[in-house]
């Protein structure tokens, strides 16, 4: 059975050694060509014969070796700044069954769909249709493909040219079209109203809300405005979103006070 080690900080090579990890200097010179891949790290140099020291390794000493490798011209991927695409798809029953109808797979998938927290889910608009992916949250994220619908993906440049704070813009996004689609209250009939006058493309859906459009328009948020599909009649010259919200807010108290109780 060997020797056990003195000290929590061993010298290698001499009998130089430490337990208090400060006495320990962790810049090791020549570190690639001094440490093989597979091998464990060494917490640092030896101050008496420059040999390397093993020991517990803890964070100062990760920071430090981290450090020196990218002073070298190494690059260092920080974890926290990666997006990961996981091989398994977001879970549930996604694949057609065979004695299943092509009407009953698309209601029995869309029940799966509509259970998903969308601010947690990110689209790619691909041809007629969207690739969809759901966000875990942690280190690193990780995007799971929602295989609803066409079961359209992403291509791998897109995917691979994603940063945490793309993702975190995309999900904003997300949370802003929940906020128009949510199942809260429905609109007024007059708040109906302003909405049809504004909106090209205005459907009176009971999933809408006149809240959720003005938060929208109130951002400024045109990106997430277009990919809802969200259109404004020109008659109207509106040129800023915060304009649509306040005419928006003006035709409704408008209405509201020429037909208080509704339209004929």
């Amino acid at each position: 059975m060997p020797d056990q080690p003195k000290f929590a900080y061993q010298c290698q090579n001499c009998d130089w050694g430490t337990n208090d990890d400060q006495h320990v200097n962790v810049e090791i010179d020549d570190l690639v060509e001094r440490v093989a891949g597979g091998e464990l790290m060494p917490h640092g140099q030896c101050r008496k014969c420059g040999s390397l020291v093993s020991g517990p390794i803890d964070d100062s000493t990760k920071e430090a070796v981290i450090a020196h490798l990218r002073a070298a011209g190494w690059r260092i991927e920080d974890v926290s700044e990666r997006v990961v695409i996981s091989d398994k798809p977001y879970p549930g029953k996604w694949d057609k069954k065979a004695s299943e109808s092509y009407d009953a797979y698309m209601k029995r998938t869309e029940k799966l769909w509509k259970a998903i927290d969308q601010t947690k889910v990110i689209n790619f608009q691909i041809a007629d249709g969207y690739a969809s992916y759901f966000v875990s949250a942690g280190t690193p994220l990780v995007l799971a493909h929602i295989p609803y619908g066409d079961g359209y993906r992403a291509s791998e440049d897109t995917l691979n040219g994603l940063t945490v704070d793309r993702v975190k813009d995309m999900l904003g996004q997300s949370e802003a079209l929940a906020e128009v689609f949510s199942a809260k209250p429905a609109c007024t009939v007059h708040e109906k109203f302003a909405l049809g006058e504004i909106l090209s493309d205005y459907a009176d859906d009971e999933s809408l809300t006149f809240a959720g459009y003005l938060k929208l328009f109130e951002a400024d948020d045109w990106t997430a405005i277009e990919a809802a599909g969200i259109t404004v009649c020109m008659t109207y010259e509106l040129d800023s979103g915060p304009q649509v919200a306040k005419r928006l807010k003006d035709l409704a108290e408008s209405a509201k006070r020429t037909f208080p109780k509704g339209f004929a």
